[in-house]
């Protein structure tokens, strides 16, 4: 199962039927872990993580000791941005991710800046998003990619389960070139 959303169905999965759902071959998951000891929890700095908390709870407590977890962090993410070039091929991509940010500006500004700096006079003349070096960060394709190519990556072994990208000192990417072209 990939897990590129908040946990919530499988969750409920885990609760009707916890004996089949700890049948799954592995867990691969948008968002990174705390490691206590033995077990794994949820880090909830990840948004996929937080937005249903008690779910990613209920995932991590049912499954941990049978099923293997892959997680892919913000921090691999954020060693493979993507420029306009990335995603020019790719039909309507560009547009979309300009009104994503153009929305993301708006709402969390403060957030915006610290992803994307650009200075007020860009943001004021509308030439802003002309000027950015990267678009986007491929949360998601890398996971699935983390998994059909794992040698690509620089993985974190936790007993039964694996991170990459779990935190800013192991970002998990040993070339974000070669990564970027994979995609």
């Amino acid at each position: 199962i990939f897990a590129i959303g908040p946990l919530g169905p499988l969750a409920k999965a885990c609760e009707k039927n916890p004996e089949i759902v700890q049948q799954i071959g592995f867990l691969a998951i948008q968002g990174q872990l705390k490691i206590h000891g033995n077990l794994i929890e949820p880090d909830f700095s990840s948004f996929n993580l937080r937005e249903d908390q008690a779910a990613a709870r209920v995932v991590f407590e049912t499954l941990q000791h049978c099923v293997p977890f892959k997680l892919l962090g913000k921090h691999a993410a954020y060693a493979v941005p993507l420029s306009k070039d990335d995603i020019k091929h790719i039909p309507n991509l560009t547009s979309e991710v300009k009104t994503f940010l153009s929305i993301l500006m708006d709402k969390n500004p403060d957030l915006f800046q610290r992803l994307y700096p650009v200075s007020e006079d860009k943001i004021v003349d509308g030439s802003w998003f002309e000027d950015l070096d990267h678009v986007c960060n491929p949360y998601d394709p890398l996971l699935f990619l983390s998994v059909a190519h794992p040698d690509l990556f620089l993985q974190q072994h936790h007993g039964l389960h694996t991170s990459v990208g779990n935190d800013e000192h192991n970002k998990g990417v040993s070339n974000a070139e070669v990564i970027r072209q994979k995609l």
